[in-house]
């Protein structure tokens, strides 16, 4: 297939691994340390659930983590995400974001209503490097694409 033995190889020949071994290097690094604290976390929440009495034997189920996960979110660090959501609107996280790019790596965010789009939910941005007070060279076009649709694929950013 193009040179390569393997699907995998012909799929990581152009990316940051470059080989399939890489990759899996990479994983099975990150999956012992993440599995740590997976069980960690596992395990605070069976013992909140045992303190208010909810019956985990077996294990807290799939469907039950994120209502316990939020419950001692709530207790443990006092956050509740229904006080906090307005100050994470879309159009904050977005002017954010912008602000942080633009602050670390110099970029300027320009939107563009004269490019026709796909959706009309999508919004494109132009980005430029920032140079003096000039205009900077453009970087890409920032397809700012945010909502699930019929037909959307969940990966749409890869």
């Amino acid at each position: 297939m193009h040179g390569y033995s393997t699907f995998a190889e012909f799929q990581c020949a152009d990316r940051m691994a470059k080989t399939p071994e890489n990759v899996m290097d990479l994983l099975e690094n990150v999956w012992e340390r993440a599995k740590v604290c997976a069980d960690k976390e596992r395990m605070e929440l069976e013992e909140y659930a045992k303190n208010i009495g909810e019956d985990v034997e077996g294990g807290i189920k799939p469907w039950d983590w994120r209502y316990i996960a939020e419950k001692v979110r709530t207790e443990k660090y006092d956050l509740d995400e229904a006080i906090v959501k307005p100050y994470f609107s879309l159009d904050k996280v977005t002017e954010a974001l912008f602000a942080v790019s633009n602050r670390l790596f110099g970029l300027k965010y320009t939107k563009r209503t004269d490019l026709k789009l796909y959706h009309p939910d999508v919004v494109a941005y132009e980005v430029r490097k920032e140079v003096g007070e000039g205009e900077g060279d453009l970087q890409a076009i920032f397809l700012h694409d945010n909502f699930a649709r019929p037909f959307k694929s969940s990966g749409a950013w890869m």
